[in-house]
């Protein structure tokens, strides 16, 4: 078989999300945020504004659960959280009301 390629960023970025949105309450944000088109948006928002970082998988390697491994300082940690928060609350301003 052939390796697969995997983006650990993707993988972080959607547990800080996750770990985020916990802090919020459930209506209106974390009810927003659980609609997939709002939540796919907010992933790419969040991935297009940092560094991206892959490996390759052979078919009889594991994917890492936790990539905080990526992580060099806990200062990395909080811009990524603080990014997540800056882009929920611009999608946010961007959804209808209805």
């Amino acid at each position: 078989m052939f390796p697969k390629v995997i983006n650990l960023t993707l993988i972080l970025v959607i547990q800080e999300i996750e770990y985020v949105l916990a802090g919020y309450s459930e209506y209106p944000y974390q009810v927003a945020f659980s609609i997939p088109e709002w939540r796919n948006k907010l992933i790419l928002d969040v991935l297009n504004q940092i560094p991206n970082y892959y490996t390759i998988l052979e078919d009889t390697e594991e994917l890492p659960t936790d990539a905080q491994f990526l992580y060099a300082s806990q200062q990395e940690q909080v811009l990524l959280e603080t990014l997540i928060r800056e882009s929920i609350a611009d999608i946010f301003e961007e959804m209808p009301t209805s």
